[in-house]
């Protein structure tokens, strides 16, 4: 949980593509052990998820701008993924996951066939672009799901 800060919350939320050989669940433990250490020391939060049957993954990361935007640099030039495409990013009122330092919970094909209608470029008339709108999907996620590991 994050205290109230008066440092702005910036938010970055990005779609991926797991690199072969697909990640296991020692692997996410790994990495999200490491993670929310690092992150803590750095006021990010938010919210990984993973969809295992198409090696997908989806994060939200907030947290102060700068250090939201140094980690999703560092995030984008990992090799354990590639086709990294921001879906939103930019100010935010409020941590939309202010429980979670990060969140990880793995994903049913179902459940990422909901969100697919903002995991591909859209034409700007389309409100499925909107990044607000995917932001409160996934929130709403959120409320619903136990974190895993």
């Amino acid at each position: 949980m994050f205290v109230t800060s008066p440092v702005p919350v910036f938010q970055v939320v990005y779609h991926s593509l797991a690199t072969s050989p697909l990640p296991t669940t020692a692997d996410h433990r790994r990495l999200l052990s490491q993670s929310r250490a690092n992150n803590a020391a750095r006021a990010i939060g938010g919210m990984l998820l993973y969809a295992e049957t198409t090696g997908e993954y989806l994060q939200v990361l907030e947290g102060p701008a700068e250090e939201v935007r140094a980690l999703y640099r560092k995030i984008a030039a990992d090799v354990r993924h590639h086709n990294v495409s921001v879906l939103s990013e930019g100010p935010a009122a409020e941590r939309s996951f202010p429980n979670w330092q990060m969140g990880f919970a793995p994903l049913e094909a179902d459940e990422l066939a909901q969100l697919d209608s903002y995991l591909s470029p859209r034409p700007p008339s389309n409100p499925k672009t909107d990044g607000s709108a995917l932001l409160e999907v996934l929130a709403d996620f959120a409320r619903t799901r136990e974190v895993s590991y």
